[in-house]
Order: C-alpha cells, then structure tokens, then sequence
C-alpha cells in the first residue's frame, strides 16, 4: 500500500482538540505577524519622520543672549560663528557640524521689475542636507518661479549719517533653479516667493559690490558693531549627526546663552519611548507564542501517542522505522504547510499595503520570520514523532494499552 494514502487514511483520525489547537495556533501567528508588519512600518515610519528626516538632525540658532540676563537678546554676529564652531570641535567632534544662513536685509531689483531678498549660505550644508550643489552666479528660487535669469540692479549703498543712499547700480546676472523643500532652513523659499538663496561666494560677490568694500573688511565692520546696512548673519544652523547627541548639543549651546529652535525639543525622550514601546510588544508577543507553541507541541505529542498502536502494527506488518516515520511524518508536516501558505499570503497582502515603499525589503523579512515561526514548532513536534517511531514494537504495543 503506498504511503501516502497511508498517511490521509491516518490524518482522517485527526482529533477535534488537535484541530483546534492548529486553529488557535494560526490565530496567534496572525497576530504575530500583523504585530511584525505594524512594528516594520513603524519603524520605517521613525527612520522616514526622524532619522532620514534632516529637520530633527537641525539646531536654529536665533540670537544670542546675556547668560546673567537672559531677557537681554543680542543679535549673532560673525565671531559667533567661531565660537559656535569652537564649541562643536571641542564637545561633540565630528558629530555636529555648523553653518551660516547670511542675509541682506534690502531688497534688490532686478531687471524684470522684481523684488528680491538674497539669503546665503555655504557649501557644506548643501551637500549635508541633500540641496542642489549651487554653482557661482547660481540661486534656489521658490518652485513654480517663472523666470529661469534673472539681472539684479545692486544698488552700490553709502552710508552716511545713520542713513543710507544710492545713486548707481551694478547688473549681476542669476540663474534660477526652482525648488521646494521642507527643511527648516529654507522655510523662507515656502513662506516668501521673493527669496533667493545663494552660495557663499556669489552672497560675498554681492555684498561687496553693495557696499563697495572687500568682505574681510565688511565682517570687521559687522563684530564692531557699525552698520553694514544689513544684519549680516541671520542664522547659524547646527547639523548633528545622531539623534541621540541632539539635546545635548543643544543644551552645550544654550549653556553659552544661545536662543535655539530645534524639531526634537518638541519631543522628550523620543527614542527612549518608542524602544520601550517595541520591548513591551515583544515580550508581550513572545509569551504569546511560547503559549500557544507549548499547546500545539502537546497536543501533537498525545495525538502521536494515541497513534503508537497503529505504529506497532505497521512495524508488525514488516515497515522499517524510518517508513514508518516518513508516514507521520507526512501527517504532520501537512497541517504546517496549509499554515504557512494562508499565513505567507495574508503576509504578502498586508505588506502591499502598509509596507508598499519598502516592500521588496520588509515582505521577504516577514515571510522569513513567519517560516521561522512555524518551522520551529514543527521540528518540535518531529523530534517527538522521531522519538516515538524509534522504539520497538513490543513498548509501542505496550504503551498504547496504558493511553488506552
């Protein structure tokens, strides 16, 4: 008689409490694997809002204040800038990064009519933050801006008085590349239409033709105090590597009476909360599946022991040991392989759908983990049967009367 059909006469003695602990197995390696693509795509989620999000990585420094009065703010200038830095390489070296957002604080128009308001800023933070590597005579325009050249009238300013005027102006010619962003420090592209960002050398270019005067000569000027007729350095923006170091950076900084606005000080403990959070889902899970693995491996367990006279008998019959195993064997796998195709599809559909960015990289994770689940209660459950199909024929015998 051939195996297999030896093996579907035998699964037809299938209890109704093996039957239902496979039922309740397969409820809980649902919840399980939901609970696996939910903590996935709330993972990725963190790594997309957070981690990848170079908002968070961002510190804002605004002004600066008197530490022993810190109602009295006084507004950055460049030898900030070198403290800022000095600070950085001293605490947190190679971890957190400085940059400068400079300003002109006129507005400069340009051929077409148009009024626009420069804002600088270096090479480093362009590449760090992803932005388009700016060129010289190159700026970042609000995105839909029409115009791709533009010809600025710079007005060449004498300050005379407290007061400024201007009798000539100096063409210098732009091109325009439109972008859009939701960083921080380009939130002036999203609120303001007429600003323009440049790179350092090109804003230098532009305030020396203003005021007529080398740069070195116009940050001298600026830490003196005497007016420039802009307030130069706007904003020095700090970029800090792991999350991890952001509040203190931040408190270093604030330490030396800096005025700060970062995207973490909103959120306490974020990392701390959310690790404790996944600790207590997967302990919480585990229990779960310690639970119901020990139910199924103990209801196989009596259900191949109600099977150990119909063992004998085979043996009795001239099957070897190892024929015999291959029969059960068959009967046992088979349950598990239903599982996991109704387990692996429902897996495939659920990570469709919460996990469609990344579902080349998370579905083959959940369908390794749920192979995982499966396979090791089922080696569980064939240890035993290897066990039991290895004894004689006389103890099979034997103990099939004790069950009974």
């Amino acid at each position: 008689m051939h195996d297999r059909f030896i093996s579907k006469l035998i699964a037809k003695k299938t209890g109704s409490y093996l039957r239902l602990s496979l039922v309740l197995f397969l409820l809980s390696l649902l919840l399980l694997v939901s609970s696996f693509i939910f903590m996935m795509y709330q993972y990725r989620q963190v790594q997309k809002d957070f981690v990848d999000n170079s908002n968070t990585h961002l510190i804002e420094i605004t002004s600066s204040y008197d530490v022993a009065d810190p109602t009295r703010y006084i507004p950055l200038s460049y030898s900030d800038v070198t403290n800022v830095k000095a600070l950085l390489t001293e605490h947190f070296p190679d971890r957190a990064q400085s940059f400068v957002v400079y300003t002109i604080n006129f507005g400069i128009k340009a051929e077409n009519d148009a009024v626009y308001f420069i804002r600088g800023t270096d090479a480093f933070s362009l590449k760090k933050l992803g932005l388009p590597d700016l060129i010289d005579n190159q700026s970042l325009s609000a995105a839909g801006t029409e115009a791709k050249r533009i010809v600025l009238n710079i007005p060449v300013v004498q300050i005379e008085d407290g007061g400024y005027r201007s009798s000539e102006t100096a063409a210098y010619p732009l091109t325009l590349i439109p972008y859009t962003s939701n960083l921080l420090m380009l939130e002036d592209l999203k609120k303001h239409k007429d600003t323009l960002y440049v790179n350092e050398t090109t804003f230098q270019k532009i305030f020396e033709i203003a005021l007529q005067m080398p740069w070195d000569e116009v940050v001298e000027r600026y830490d003196r105090g005497e007016d420039v007729a802009s307030q130069l350095v706007n904003k020095i923006f700090v970029y800090v590597d792991q999350l991890s170091d952001v509040k203190r950076v931040a408190s270093l900084l604030e330490d030396h009476g800096y005025d700060l606005r970062y995207t973490l000080g909103a959120f306490d403990d974020l990392s701390r909360s959310i690790n404790a959070q996944y600790w207590f889902m997967g302990v919480l899970l585990l229990l779960i599946y310690i639970i119901t693995t020990i139910n199924v491996v103990m209801s196989f367990r009596g259900y191949l022991r109600s099977m150990q006279k119909d063992m004998g008998i085979l043996l009795h019959y001239g099957y070897t040991h190892q024929r015999v195993y291959r029969i059960y064997r068959h009967v046992i796998v088979h349950p598990f392989v239903v599982l996991f195709l109704i387990l692996g599809l429902y897996t495939f559909v659920v990570s469709i759908l919460f996990l469609s960015d990344t579902f080349f990289i998370d579905a083959p994770l959940a369908i390794v983990f749920l192979f995982l689940l499966i396979g090791i209660v089922m080696f569980m459950v064939l240890g035993i049967l290897r066990r039991i199909t290895e004894q004689d024929i006389l103890y099979l015998l034997k103990a099939s009367k004790e069950m009974e």
